[in-house]
């Protein structure tokens, strides 16, 4: 009976969110230029992607090059990645994206103001918004912490749905990965 409780509590939060609204304008420092950016969601042809990562998990890591092919492949789309670590030094983060060649930007969460909003928890984390700030689809990129075994394809499906002017068959996937330190 507690499980059964349990499952329908986190069923009845998670669709909450699904439905919720964020705040039509995501802002922060971005790590290459050190300034503020600042990205209003209404000016995206199909949507808002942004995503939490991580230099120093390894699942995060195995799906930074999924996420560059999606950003290719998916030009109506906004990107927006999201590093959220209290403890990460920014020399070391900004060695790591630049060796990545991520072609989107990354902004730096070390209050975890952003984190604590999406109440994200896990790296990779994504969320795609459409133009008003509405979830369509949050949770996990993938079935899997590393990329290369994955079978399912989460982010991937609800970006094609949307791209074809759809609401995404699915709204959530679990995250996988390593949690965001706090």
């Amino acid at each position: 009976m507690k499980r059964v409780t349990a499952i329908l509590f986190l069923h009845l939060f998670w669709s909450q969110l699904a439905y919720s609204s964020f705040p039509k304008t995501i802002s922060g420092e971005e790590l290459h230029s050190s300034k503020i950016y600042s990205w209003d969601m209404q000016k995206a042809k199909k949507g808002t992607v942004v995503f939490f990562l991580s230099s120093s998990c390894p699942c995060s890591n195995s799906h930074i090059s999924h996420l560059k092919k999606l950003k290719s492949e998916f030009r109506n789309l906004h990107f927006i990645g999201i590093h959220s670590n209290k403890f990460a030094k920014r020399k070391r983060i900004q060695d790591y994206f630049n060796k990545k060649e991520v072609n989107f930007p990354v902004l730096l969460d070390h209050d975890l103001k952003i984190a604590n909003l999406f109440k994200a928890v896990k790296t990779p984390h994504v969320f795609v918004f459409n133009q008003k700030g509405k979830t369509l689809f949050h949770g996990g990129l993938t079935n899997s912490i590393n990329f290369k075994i994955a079978q399912k394809f989460y982010l991937k499906e609800a970006l094609t749905d949307i791209e074809n002017g759809l609401i995404p068959k699915q709204s959530f996937a679990r995250a996988l990965g390593c949690y965001i330190s706090r």
